[in-house]
């Protein structure tokens, strides 16, 4: 029976010496067992002196059931490792002895579940008696509990100390005639049915049971591959109830994504000798507080490159010899778009210019027209060639003051930019000006993901973190699905570049945005809260456990838990933020509840209209259901939303 600290805190309340387990207890090792640290070690072990260290999570297993049957109770960890004497050089029997010894303390962790009740005990002046068998020596128990905080306690009994255990029964009897007092005096907190439970009644000791695991995580359904994705799941189990509710959603979420993507680009960053990386805006602006966050060389530097699809693709126009087919191959069209959209395309956004040019073609500005032979389309065509000399002058301006704006943000000749994907346009299109204004710059892109059934990733120097060409099709797939709810994570706390000027006070060169999408302070307050707990997390797991080799699949798996299968809650806040591409939508249509069986029509109505299915299912339904399945059984979703190729 799971009962909550304070469920236990009203069961001690009468008794005034209050007894404590260690592990998974009052504290936690960040693993999923503890013969995950010999792996850990093993590995360590390998890479330190090779093969001499194989299978050495197997001998040390065995080499404690040997030890454990020449004694009596408790063995000690120097019994242990005197199993291996002739297994392993004593050097390195001696080194792995210390590292075992250090991996211990690396990887406890407070048990937040428990740590009210020890906060209860030190504020409410009980006696707390910490009773533990364990192999350990007490000198590092005490120096973990430190670490954790637990800092006090009146008693501490360690049975490779003592020599008895709480298993035999003989440790409490031996704990109770120390502290001199009658056992009904004692309440005993712990995890083990036997040991803490049973063993405790038999001494006439009240025990309280606490589960060994509780799942603290919302999402836990997650993909687990290796060692290091265990870590981090347990990590995020057992640190996740001490973050600030309005954090928690990013921190086991978006902070493993995160964490994953930048460990990966700081390794490519080093293997290809890269000094400097461009993070784009607006996608960009969070990755490089996560990477300045994990990166510790110096050497290597993040900027914010101010840029969009439009900053890069208007002063290409002034590289186009004047061509429409070229100006309508070089941008992505919308399958339907209105002339004002068109105009903007050009770079012309000043109203009182589209009225004028409108007027003088009589086109009205939201006129549609169908990408579908666009190429061949006379009157855009017409009006391209009309307007050639405004467009060109335009264009010329803006990209003065792009080129102006990358001299003054200094480029080396060798450089890295980050960018969520897909297709590398932004990274192209810069790639061509850069090279028709003759800078000579050796560009490579990296991004959460690239399209695999592409040939860009031959033309420019791109790579994917989560997928691409040949690798992670899955993930593709799985990405895919939730795409435009996994954008807007990424989101910056300011709207599109709309171009680059040059600041008169100052003569440098800032952007001009448009204005954010976000309306409503709930939804900004939303994605800032949930972009502040994955930074959280980021800073919380390299202070505490430095580099995790985590796979992408996990890295991944957290958001697309969030996304296909929505706790009623989170739908309904997530369905409030506005998606914004051509027109602006919420991602749940009728974000409120209304009944299925009263109103059949009016919610397959909503159903079909909103952006984000599962999301609606979940907001408009009061059980626990498979969305995703339900969703993908009503509904089969094309393999690529069209929107990726802007990217």
């Amino acid at each position: 029976m799971k009962l909550s600290s304070q469920q236990v805190i009203n069961n001690i309340k009468q008794y005034k010496y209050v007894s404590f387990d260690v592990f998974d207890t009052l504290l936690k090792r960040n693993v999923e067992r503890p013969t995950d640290l010999f792996t850990i070690l093993e590995m360590t072990g390998l890479s330190k002196y090779g093969s001499i260290f194989k299978n050495f999570k197997s001998i040390r297993i065995k080499a404690e059931q040997v030890a454990r049957n020449k004694v009596n109770e408790e063995v000690t960890l120097d019994d242990i490792y005197k199993e291996l004497k002739g297994k392993f050089p004593n050097n390195i029997r001696y080194w792995a002895q210390e590292k075992e010894k250090k991996l211990e303390y690396k990887y406890c962790n407070i048990n937040e579940n428990i740590k009210p009740v020890y906060d209860y005990c030190i504020n409410n002046n009980k006696k707390i008696v910490i009773i533990t068998d364990i192999y350990l020596p007490q000198s590092l128990i005490e120096e973990m509990l430190k670490k954790c905080g637990i800092t006090q306690w009146d008693a501490l009994f360690v049975s490779s100390t003592i020599g008895l255990t709480k298993s035999t029964g003989n440790l409490f009897k031996y704990a109770l005639d120390k502290l001199n007092i009658i056992s009904s005096y004692l309440v005993h907190i712990g995890d083990n049915n036997i040991s803490d439970v049973k063993k405790a009644k038999e001494n006439g000791i009240r025990s309280i049971h606490i589960p060994t695991q509780i799942v603290n995580i919302t999402y836990k359904k997650r993909s687990v591959n290796n060692i290091w994705d265990n870590v981090m799941q347990t990590f995020l189990n057992n640190n996740i109830l001490s973050v600030n509710e309005n954090h928690k959603l990013g921190y086991e979420n978006m902070g493993p994504l995160l964490y994953g993507l930048c460990t990966w680009l700081i390794k490519e960053l080093k293997r290809e000798k890269i000094k400097k990386v461009y993070f784009m805006s607006r996608d960009g602006q969070i990755m490089k507080k996560a990477f300045d966050i994990l990166n510790t060389d110096r050497n290597i530097q993040s900027y914010y490159f101010y840029a969009s699809r439009r900053v890069l693709q208007v002063p290409a126009l002034a590289l186009n010899s004047g061509s429409y087919v070229n100006f309508i191959n070089s941008l992505h069209w919308e399958e339907n778009f209105t002339f004002k959209y068109f105009l903007k395309s050009l770079g012309l956004e000043n109203s009182i210019i589209q009225k004028e040019i409108s007027e003088k073609y009589q086109i009205d500005l939201n006129k549609k027209f169908s990408s579908q032979n666009l190429s061949t389309n006379s009157i855009l065509n017409n009006v391209f060639k009309g307007e050639k000399n405004t467009i060109y002058q335009n264009a010329k301006d803006e990209l003065n003051c792009l080129m102006g704006y990358i001299h003054q943000i200094k480029m080396d000749r060798k450089i890295a930019i980050v960018d969520i994907g897909w297709l590398g346009n932004m990274q192209r299109n810069l790639e061509r000006i850069l090279k028709a204004e003759n800078e000579n710059i050796d560009m490579h892109g990296y991004y959460v993901g690239i399209i695999p059934n592409k040939s860009h990733a031959t033309e420019i120097k791109m790579k994917g973190y989560l997928f691409g060409p040949k690798f992670n099709l899955d993930l593709f797939k799985a990405e895919n699905h939730v795409n435009a709810l996994f954008e807007q994570i990424f989101m910056a706390d300011h709207g599109s570049v709309k171009r680059l000027v040059k600041a008169k006070a100052t003569n440098n060169y800032i952007p001009i945005t448009y204005p954010y999408e976000q309306k409503s302070n709930f939804a900004i307050n939303l994605l800032t809260n949930y972009q502040n707990g994955a930074l959280q997390f980021l800073r919380e797991v390299s202070s505490k456990l430095g580099k995790l080799n985590i796979s992408s699949h996990y890295a991944f798996s957290g958001i697309y838990q969030q996304f296909i299968n929505p706790t009623h809650k989170d739908a309904h806040d997530w369905g409030n933020i506005v998606f914004k591409d051509v027109n602006e939508q919420y991602f749940v249509k009728d974000n409120y509840y209304f009944s299925f069986l009263r109103f059949p029509n009016k919610f397959l109505k909503s159903y079909k209209s909103s952006m984000w299915k599962e999301g609606f299912l979940s907001v408009h339904t009061k059980h626990n259901l498979n969305y995703y399945w339900i969703v993908t059984h009503l509904h089969k979703p094309k393999l690529w939303r069209k929107k990726k190729n802007e990217r």
